[in-house]
């Protein structure tokens, strides 16, 4: 399971660990699945990430034992810019950062359909 979170503005990541209180990581076998994407798609600079301020929605069904990962967009103090703020409005979206995230999930897919 992949969630999409907070992809108008910023640089692409893909969340590796995450929980407020509790952390838990994403199983080994997907990062490295979508690790090798990123590496083949350089141009979108993805990067892993650790968050804790935050449980994403792949939360839920990591604390279950299923594969989930975040895919994320964040500023550089690695958090999603204009999160629930008033500035989160639609002319303050970078568009091709939603291009981005798009096509890394989509060469995510390409990815998983290939092995």
């Amino acid at each position: 399971m992949f969630s999409v979170d907070c992809v108008g503005i910023g640089n692409l990541k893909y969340v590796v660990k995450e929980g407020i209180m509790k952390t838990i990581s994403v199983p080994s076998e997907l990062v490295n699945l979508v690790t090798e994407t990123a590496d083949r798609n350089s141009e979108l600079q993805a990067k892993p990430i650790v968050i804790k301020y935050k449980a994403s929605d792949s939360f839920p069904a990591l604390s279950r034992g299923l594969k989930a990962m975040c895919i994320i967009a964040v500023d550089k103090k690695n958090l999603p810019p204009n999160w629930h703020w008033k500035t989160d409005v639609y002319e303050n979206i970078e568009e091709n950062t939603i291009e981005n995230a798009q096509k890394f999930v989509m060469e995510i897919l390409r990815t998983i359909d290939a092995k």
